[in-house]
């Protein structure tokens, strides 16, 4: 008889959760209409700060499922490119929301690495000399 009354309340719960929410879907090309693998894609309920994340696949697509409604921001980003980023877009219940978005290229940063040989320092005696040619005297 509990696992009846169990089965009754939890059923409807679990599929009001997967009718409700919210999802965010979009592919992610670059200038020349290219797809970017590998860009992280970050929507942030603006209400609740709940933060969800998730990648482009190999043809640059991404999903988001199961957002609650509210307000939100997405935002890309991808190594090489510049920083994407949409601000205060609504999400209702249920609602399929596309986002494609178009990368630009971004500054291309260099790190640069110095190798140098250290001159030995005398560690025995605290000792200071220096040799003085005749030219200087």
């Amino acid at each position: 008889m509990l696992l009846r009354m169990m089965t009754l309340v939890l059923i409807p719960a679990a599929i009001w959760a997967q009718g409700s929410g919210a999802t965010v879907t979009g592919l992610v090309t670059d200038a020349t209409g290219a797809a970017v693998p590998g860009a992280t894609v970050i929507v942030t309920n603006r209400d609740t700060a709940i933060v969800s994340r998730t990648e482009t696949n190999e043809a640059g697509l991404y999903i988001l499922p199961t957002l609650i409604p509210g307000s939100y921001s997405l935002e890309v980003q991808k190594t090489g490119f510049k920083r994407y980023r949409v601000d205060n877009f609504t999400l209702e219940t249920s609602q399929k929301l596309r986002l494609d978005v178009v990368m630009q290229v971004g500054e291309v940063r260099e790190q640069v690495e110095v190798e140098a040989a250290l001159t030995p320092l005398e560690q025995e005696t605290a000792e200071i000399s220096k040799t003085i040619t005749s030219a200087e005297l």
